[in-house]
């Protein structure tokens, strides 16, 4: 009977252990994540930038993406990406006007 109850006390401290383990990697990527504002991969400053994406049907749509100085107007579809439109942002801001 002693040796039934301490496997289970040494299991059950062995599960809480890893528990602890567990929980502080997630605890320390969330807060690696919260007070560095990036992802893991490194990505500081996000060239691309999605700012709209319209649905048209099955596996189509527009989208609007912004890289630097330049919003693209892109048509995606199953089988390819094709540019439809590139518009320059100094051009948006001369109409915003």
């Amino acid at each position: 009977m002693n040796l039934y109850s301490d496997m289970i006390s040494a299991a059950l401290k062995l599960l809480l252990s890893l528990g602890f383990v567990v929980g502080g990697l997630f605890l320390m990527v969330y807060l690696y994540k919260k007070f560095t504002n990036q992802n893991l991969s490194g990505n500081k400053s996000q060239l691309l930038k999605i700012l709209s994406t319209k649905y048209l049907g099955n596996k189509k749509s527009i989208s609007l993406v912004e890289v630097p100085g330049t919003v693209l107007v892109i048509g995606v579809t199953n089988e390819k990406i094709n540019v439809l439109e590139k518009i320059k942002l100094s051009e948006i801001n001369e109409e915003a006007d």
